[in-house]
């Protein structure tokens, strides 16, 4: 249930999210048509791009920062949907560029590793993502805002 100041979140998840999934599409065509790696970072920046836009897309409709509500509605709606753009990616990829025989190899692979350790890298890399959400969805946000009210 909102209050009476609190805004909707999900046009901010949504274009988040379409940000967070255009980034990704424009990154994995750019790597696999020039063969280029390149690694974790991209995903770090593909994160931080979509997030940076989407909090001052808020801040500047809104002419604040979000509560501390839908802030956490916002990096849990962002977080939420970046975890599912990333399995529906890896999916695709796997299945447009490495095809049965991929697909094959890597089934075989992910057992490799306990079921402990998959936890610890989901967990950790979760974490990473949480705390770059909340410093867009809070830091920044929060410094838009002033800027934004010390020129009205």
């Amino acid at each position: 249930m909102t209050s009476k100041n609190e805004i909707s979140v999900i046009k901010y998840v949504r274009l988040f999210a379409l940000l967070n999934a255009a980034l990704m599409l424009f990154i994995n065509v750019l790597a696999h048509g020039f063969d280029i790696d390149f690694g974790s970072g991209a995903n770090i920046a593909m994160l931080m791009g979509a997030s940076i836009i989407t909090s001052n897309q808020f801040v500047t409709i809104n002419k604040r920062a979000p509560n501390k509500t839908e802030k956490n509605k916002l990096i849990l709606g962002c977080l939420l949907s970046s975890i599912a753009i990333s399995v529906a990616g890896v999916a695709i990829l796997i299945s447009v560029a490495l095809g049965p025989q991929g697909l094959a190899e890597i089934t075989s692979i992910l057992p490799a590793l306990s079921i402990q350790t998959w936890l610890i890298v989901i967990s950790a890399v979760t974490l990473f993502y949480y705390l770059m959400l909340n410093i867009s969805f809070g830091w920044h946000a929060n410094k838009l805002a002033m800027r934004i009210q010390a020129k009205a």
